[in-house]
């Protein structure tokens, strides 16, 4: 008996092959696609993951930001002191009452409070830059010599040798050693690059009697060495060359006193009551 031992013909083998060939083709363009999107989105994930990262440590420097002026008014000048004592006989005030009769000011901290704190200096000198004292320090090695209390300063320059930056860098220096000393001395501290290719970096402040943004602390009036709100306006340029714009808005911690009127209270209070006070002559019949 003869079997029928006929299989493919070449025709069909080599149809076979290239219908393959064309599917492993397809696959290997999606695999290959899928992958250049993943490593495209995680490159770009990344890139904006520093952009939040920079904004975040912006915010927990801000919202910790200290001064007495918060809860308390700046103690009066020599001058101012002067004045009251001729307006009102009755005061007398000593060197115990003034603290600003044996202060010495410093360019971190130019004056004292009424209650004899220093008040550390908001420091603007442009639209891109900001120094200020803040309570963000934590210590991570125990006993170490550090304060609570830190300097921090925010400003655009370039500290890195990247060449191919396409713009400058936000840079953060930060002391929390000596915090007390009179001056400043950002060169002796490490500056910390938080995001490179900043096309731009503005610093705005709420004016609280103007009811609007001003680009100048020294405009806000009242509170500008207490800012109660900054938007951070930042300009950054992708790996195209693309500006992207980022806006954000920070408020501190502190609650909001109106210390002004507060202190002219406890001046009110503190004035001896006079014979027309119909308060104080019930207070002299009883």
């Amino acid at each position: 008996m003869i079997r029928n031992q006929s299989g493919f013909t070449i025709l069909e083998v080599l149809l076979s092959t290239t219908i393959l060939s064309f599917l492993m083709l397809g696959v290997n363009t999606i695999v290959s696609n899928s992958t250049d999107t993943k490593d495209s989105v995680t490159k770009e994930d990344r890139a904006y993951l520093q952009i939040y990262t920079a904004l975040n440590r912006f915010e927990v420097d801000f919202i910790q930001i200290y001064s007495p002026l918060y809860f308390t008014v700046k103690e009066k000048s020599l001058d101012e002191a002067a004045k009251e004592r001729a307006e009102d006989e009755a005061s007398d005030r000593d060197t115990y009452d003034n603290p600003n009769l044996a202060y010495q000011g410093s360019e971190k901290y130019p004056t004292i409070s009424r209650k004899g704190e220093p008040i550390g200096a908001i420091v603007n000198e442009d639209k891109s830059s900001l120094i200020f004292s803040t309570m963000s320090n934590r210590r991570k090695i125990q006993d170490a010599k550090e304060s609570r209390f830190a300097w921090v300063k925010y400003s655009l320059g370039k500290i890195s040798d990247d060449e191919d930056l396409q713009g400058e860098e936000l840079i953060r220096n930060y002391s929390a050693q000596d915090p007390y000393a009179k001056e400043f001395d950002w060169k002796n501290t490490e500056g910390q690059v938080l995001l490179q290719n900043v096309k731009s970096l503005t610093f705005w402040f709420y004016d609280k009697a103007k009811e609007k943004w001003v680009d100048k602390l020294s405009d806000t009036g009242v509170d500008q060495e207490t800012p109660r709100a900054i938007r951070i306006n930042l300009v950054w340029v992708n790996d195209l060359g693309n500006e992207v714009e980022f806006e954000r808005t920070f408020r501190p911690l502190w609650p909001y006193f109106d210390t002004i009127n507060d202190e002219k209270d406890r001046q009110a209070a503190l004035k001896p009551k006079t014979g027309n006070d119909p308060d104080a002559a019930k207070d002299e019949d009883e």
